[in-house]
């Protein structure tokens, strides 16, 4: 454990978008408390109107999906012609990917993993997008490329005996610094 004003030991990066090391000083340590009901009481109002409103939403959504997979089954219709009927309009973004940015939609995690866990054709399941509730189908599937599944496999593959050269060459480190009994005389601003 840190005191205010302390250094930590250098510290390896686990996330994917910094790649490197990183010191941490401590400025202040605050206690933990437990704020009064009337501080976070507009918080909490807002917080359950929007868990509200979002659960009507999910409920609609639900019940537009169970309407088009009505009219497909009974009727034989396409996906954008079941929604037609029922007064609702298609957008078609273009290809994406399971955690890609979606036209319209924006990022879209939940509706990425529900498309990739589809089959073409079929209503799939409500989704939250960041533009709200989505029914959808899935067009098509684009397959991965082989070249660009092996290029993947390298990079990954050259990533990792990097990572374990680096954990070789730290234990070595440290085991030389113990030996020699360095210590460490540098104050902590």
């Amino acid at each position: 454990r840190l005191k205010p004003g302390e250094r930590s030991e250098l510290i390896k990066s686990n996330a994917d978008y910094i790649n490197g090391y990183y010191i941490i000083k401590l400025k202040e340590k605050k206690p933990p408390y437990v704020p009064a009901v009337d501080q976070v009481a507009g918080n909490i109002e807002n917080y359950l109107k929007e868990k509200s409103s979002q659960d009507m939403a999910r409920r609609e959504a639900d019940r537009l999906r169970k309407k088009i997979m009505e009219l497909k089954n009974a009727e034989r219709v396409t996906f954008e012609e079941a929604a037609a009927r029922i007064r609702y309009k298609t957008k078609r973004p273009g290809p994406f990917t399971r955690n890609s940015y979606i036209e319209g939609l924006g990022a879209a995690e939940e509706l990425g993993e529900a498309a990739f866990d589809s089959k073409p054709d079929a209503v799939c399941p409500v989704a939250l997008t960041q533009a709200g509730f989505c029914v959808f189908t899935v067009l098509e599937v684009t397959p991965a490329s082989e070249e660009g599944l092996k290029k993947e496999r390298r990079e990954i593959s050259k990533k990792t005996l990097q990572e374990k050269k680096i954990r070789a060459l730290t234990g070595w480190y440290s085991g030389v610094i113990k030996r020699a009994g360095l210590i460490n005389n540098i104050p902590p601003d």
